[in-house]
Order: structure tokens, then sequence, then C-alpha cells
């Protein structure tokens, strides 16, 4: 009796081991199925992710593409007014410059005129004082 006790015992056991192990199988699968299934979803959302950041990426570029233009033609624009004032002012300041040389010309042409007048003068006074004095010391002779 004791063997076939021993021998049900083997048998429970066995059967035992065998329904665990199959139990261990089917959960097995069953947690590599969720598993998969979990990888499969985390790479689809990973891959849908990559790709709403390369199309993030790409508008922002866009963006600070446009704005570089923008910020590059308002640029151009200042230099481009800047350098007509500062010819506009330039030739202002040849014909300011221009107008001092005419004046300081204008000028010295009077000047030179009065010094040219004053000097005729002068040696048409000293002639007359030397034909006074000469016609002076003829008749006193």
């Amino acid at each position: 009796m004791a063997e076939i006790t021993q021998a049900k015992a083997n048998r429970f056991k066995e059967m035992e081991t065998k329904r665990h192990s199959l139990e261990m199988r089917k959960l097995s699968g069953k947690n590599e199925k969720i598993y998969k299934d979990n990888v499969k979803a985390n790479e689809k959302e990973l891959n849908k992710m990559r790709s709403e950041f390369e199309v993030t990426k790409l508008n922002l570029e866009n963006e600070l593409e446009r704005k570089l233009k923008s910020v590059q033609m308002a640029h151009k624009v200042k230099i481009r007014d800047e350098n007509r004032r500062l010819g506009q002012e330039l030739d202002e300041l040849k014909k300011s410059h221009d107008n001092k040389v005419m004046e300081t010309k204008e000028t010295q042409r009077a000047q030179l005129e009065k010094m040219m007048n004053e000097h005729k003068e002068s040696i048409d006074t000293a002639r007359t004082q030397y034909k006074k004095s000469i016609n002076k010391y003829q008749f006193d002779a």
C-alpha cells in the first residue's frame, strides 16, 4: 500500500509538474505576446514622435529662415537709406565747402582790389606831393 500511495503521489507530482509547466508556458507565451505588443505600440508611438519632431523642426527652421531673411531685408533697407542720407549730407558739405571757398575767394579778391586801390591812391598822392614839391622848388629857384 505504501508503494501504491507512493506511486499515486509520484503521478500526482508528475501531473502537477506538467500542469505547472503547461501553465508556465501559457503564461510565458501570453507575457511574450503582451511584451511584443507593447514594443510594437511603443515603437509606433516613437516613430510618430520622431515624425512630429522632424515636422516641428522643419517648421521652426523655415520660420527662422523667414525671420532671418526679413531681418536681412530690413538691414539692407536701413543700409541703403543710411548710404543715401550720408550721400546727401556729403553733397551738402561739398556745396557748403564750395560756397565758403567762393566766399573766401571773393573776400580775398575784394581785399586785394581794395589794397590795390589804396596803393594806387597812395602812389597818386605821393606823385602829387612829389610834383608839388618839385614845382615849389622850381618856383623858389
